[in-house]
């Protein structure tokens, strides 16, 4: 198979060795647009990178019945910890995505921060649209790396920077490959209002500096930039609904 990912195995995995578990808080944007975006009854649900799951536990306290899929080997661990919360699951696919069955379709399908990974994220995106059950939800977010975050990024945390596709992250083109694959847009936005997080990588002594000097800047910006734009905001997002018949 054709490598189109940006981003090893290798490297998630050294990450997530020993990983101490846990469940978005509210103060989360990622976790704010999906409970906005979710249907109001609860069914089944379906993420694509689920590890380390602390957004599979957000919508097991909603009940709802948990699956997902991702190729680390720690993901048994995580199923052990969503089942010690008491939270519905049913079938985590120890695998990469792209090699998963399509047959079985779901409720509510969503990933947050993949298809960034990927060379051929047109692909990534439509695959996903195949795994939601007529009148199902589909909910997918990325960081946004363009605008002035990009700009940041790209000085700041150039490493990070390029072990993501910045094509991908474009909610305009998410919305027509929705529309074209029989979905109903229900909403496509950048959101977060104002912050910058960054990878972990070496940096000289001057980019450490400026990224030390900036962070300590950003809570007086966050008080004066109250809104969400391309240019700022840290995520974006599209969710849509596909249509029956």
């Amino acid at each position: 198979m054709e490598q189109n990912n940006l981003y090893d195995k290798e490297i998630w995995d050294s990450g997530y060795k020993n990983y101490d578990f846990f469940t978005a808080g509210d103060g989360d944007p990622v976790k704010q647009y999906i409970l906005a975006n979710i249907p109001p009854v609860s069914g089944t649900c379906f993420e694509v990178g689920c590890f380390p799951g602390r957004y599979l536990s957000v919508l097991g306290q909603k009940n709802w019945i948990l699956n997902g899929v991702d190729q680390t080997e720690y993901l048994p661990s995580m199923e052990k910890w969503l089942k010690s919360l008491n939270y519905p699951t049913a079938n985590f696919i120890n695998s990469e995505f792209e090699r998963i069955d399509s047959s079985t379709q779901y409720d509510l399908v969503y990933s947050c921060g993949f298809i960034e990974h990927f060379t051929n994220w047109e692909e990534i995106f439509v695959d996903h649209l195949k795994l939601v059950n007529p009148g199902g939800r589909i909910i997918i977010t990325t960081p946004n790396f363009t605008g002035l975050q990009g700009v940041l990024h790209l000085f700041l945390d150039n490493e990070n920077y390029f072990r993501h596709n910045v094509k991908s992250m474009n909610p305009s083109k998410w919305k027509r490959l929705l529309e074209q694959n029989g979905f109903t847009v229900l909403d496509k936005s950048y959101f977060g209002k104002f912050n910058f997080w960054y990878g972990s990588q070496p940096r000289p002594y001057y980019k450490r500096f400026c990224l030390f000097r900036f962070m300590k800047l950003i809570p007086f910006l966050q008080k004066i930039i109250f809104f969400d734009s391309k240019q700022l905001s840290p995520f974006c997002g599209v969710a849509g609904v596909k249509n029956k018949g």
